[in-house]
């Protein structure tokens, strides 16, 4: 999704933020190859040159997935997305944008965001990549799986921020990927954007841009009689010199 620029009028990429609690995440640094396999029980390994392997890498990501434990904060950004997929539905035939609507996990409402480490290049148009952060593929293992077909370029870029105060303003800082974990309260920001699929259907997806950790006395409290889970006591840490 994109907007005019208020000032100069050029389009520019809408980007969302949304907070809520990490229940499952696939994240940074990559320590091993993560596509190959090796030969069990009579099956085919996976060698770096086939289609299969090149498929996997393709749609390799890193992604959370998050709730809001039935918040009305989270509830509002569902059907705000719910909304956007309805508005969506006029740029398309009838029918051919698929109906989103969130996952569910342990009877709560999800958001799965992602965004792929590499994309393929095209035939005809080579694009120039930008280095992998050593904070994501401190092996070099991802750079070297691209090889020539695969390219890792901005829009490929997962941001990590701790949110802190300092001097009673609200900042961010840089962090590492593997700073964060399940149970997590984030805030995390997103674009959204419509893709081709299987048919001439078309499906709204969530790209994750940024995670910024927030944290709290509680990251997630979970009742003795029915084993609900919410969130409490949420704050930005106090900066300290």
């Amino acid at each position: 999704l994109v907007k005019q620029a208020d000032k100069t009028g050029e389009k520019e990429e809408m980007v969302f933020t949304v907070t809520g609690a990490i229940m499952h995440m696939n994240l940074p640094p990559i320590e091993r190859d993560p596509v190959s396999c090796h030969p069990c029980s009579g099956s085919a390994a996976l060698t770096h040159n086939s289609s299969g392997m090149r498929e996997k890498l393709r749609f390799l990501s890193q992604s959370i997935t998050i709730t809001g434990f039935n918040s009305m904060t989270f509830d509002d950004a569902i059907n705000a997305l719910k909304e956007i997929q309805h508005t969506g539905e006029w740029e398309f035939h009838q029918g051919q944008l698929l109906k989103w609507t969130p996952n569910q996990l342990q009877g709560y409402d999800v958001l799965e965001l992602l965004n792929r480490y590499l994309r393929s290049q095209s035939k005809t148009e080579r694009e120039t990549g930008i280095l992998i952060d050593n904070n994501v593929d401190p092996k070099g293992i991802l750079a070297r799986l691209a090889g020539n077909t695969m390219v890792h370029t901005k829009e490929n870029v997962v941001r990590y921020y701790r949110g802190i105060i300092n001097g009673g303003k609200k900042r961010y800082m840089m962090t590492k990927p593997h700073a964060f974990r399940t149970g997590n309260i984030v805030e995390a920001q997103f674009s959204i954007v419509f893709v081709k699929c299987k048919g001439d259907n078309v499906k709204m997806k969530m790209i994750l841009q940024a995670i910024a950790m927030i944290n709290c006395k509680h990251m997630m409290v979970s009742t003795t009689g029915d084993h609900r889970m919410y969130m409490t006591d949420c704050y930005i840490s106090e900066c300290k010199p």
